[in-house]
């Protein structure tokens, strides 16, 4: 994961190699976060799909965080009240903090899609 989030974050951001960059790990911790939520529901034996309502916590996380960003960006004065991206770009500017970020987000993929159940095998 450490040499992947090395390698990937070589190409700056905004570019087509940055993208599939990113693109590869999102589509695969997906796809396992999804079967193994197939897996669950048949070792259950439950056949109920979640529902929209199942996703409102991470709604409403989501609307809260986006809210709290819009109000720093339209706030006066920006040295006062920083947005998250603004805060990231001393980082995001060197490969090394992009490199470690990148590693971060993967990690956070993978507990989010194996659960807090995780653990390492052999």
């Amino acid at each position: 994961m450490i040499l992947y989030s090395w390698l990937a974050t070589y190409w700056r951001p905004f570019t087509d190699g940055i993208d599939v960059a990113v693109a590869i790990p999102a589509l695969a911790i997906s796809v396992i976060a999804w079967l193994r939520s197939r897996a669950k529901r048949a070792r259950r034996g439950s056949s109920v799909a979640p529902t929209w309502t199942d996703g409102l916590p991470w709604i409403a996380l989501l609307a809260l965080l986006s809210g709290l960003e819009i109000a720093s960006y339209l706030s006066s004065p920006r040295r006062s009240h920083p947005t998250v991206s603004s805060l990231a770009d001393p980082t995001m500017g060197v490969h090394p903090g992009r490199a470690g970020l990148f590693a971060v987000w993967l990690a956070v993929g993978l507990y989010l899609a194996y659960g807090p159940g995780m653990r390492r095998r052999g």
